[in-house]
């Protein structure tokens, strides 16, 4: 079991994800047919992360939070439409709480060492997410405790001044 792995099944309260990146490579996943489909315009039977959705669920029976905030990139990519429009209001349902924060404004008032994508945990534990240049997942590192102040602090401020689904569904006219 890895660090990520183990954070999500020792987290008490809250787990909080930042999404950055414009995209994310699914190459060799089922979730690469579905998006496929989806930017075709054909029906999709069923939900690649199911898995994800199941653990909300279980999550959320026993009072755990998962939040999320994504940024939303200066060109809006079909991986993006396809995250927005078809994964998140799913994962919403299913109790997932993800808001939105314009790149621009994410760039402003994050410090220089912030820019990654990250998953925390109870506001002890910080975990970045490390992407090649072809934006697949490589791997994580846990970062020192010195440091989680910082990152929770810029998620809380990006929370703070996030537009929920809906509103951002309107502003991108999607």
């Amino acid at each position: 079991m890895d660090v990520l792995d183990n954070a999500f099944e020792t987290f008490s309260l809250c787990a909080y994800r930042l999404e950055v990146l414009p995209k994310y490579s699914i190459y060799n996943t089922n979730e690469f047919f579905e998006y496929k489909k989806f930017i075709k315009g054909k029906t999709i039977e069923s939900f690649a992360n199911q898995d994800w959705l199941d653990s909300l669920s279980h999550w959320g029976k026993k009072g755990k939070s998962i939040e999320r905030i994504r940024v939303i990139p200066k060109i809006l990519t079909d991986y993006f439409k396809y995250e927005f429009l078809w994964c998140y209001p799913k994962n919403i349902e299913y109790g997932e709480n993800i808001r939105f924060v314009l790149y621009d404004y994410f760039v402003s008032v994050c410090a220089d060492n912030v820019l990654n994508d990250f998953w925390g945990f109870d506001k002890e534990n910080v975990i970045l997410l490390m992407y090649n240049d072809k934006f697949e997942y490589e791997n994580c590192k846990q970062l020192p405790k010195k440091d989680v102040t910082l990152y929770t602090n810029v998620f809380e401020d990006l929370q703070q001044n996030s537009m929920k689904y809906d509103d951002c569904k309107k502003l991108l006219l999607l």
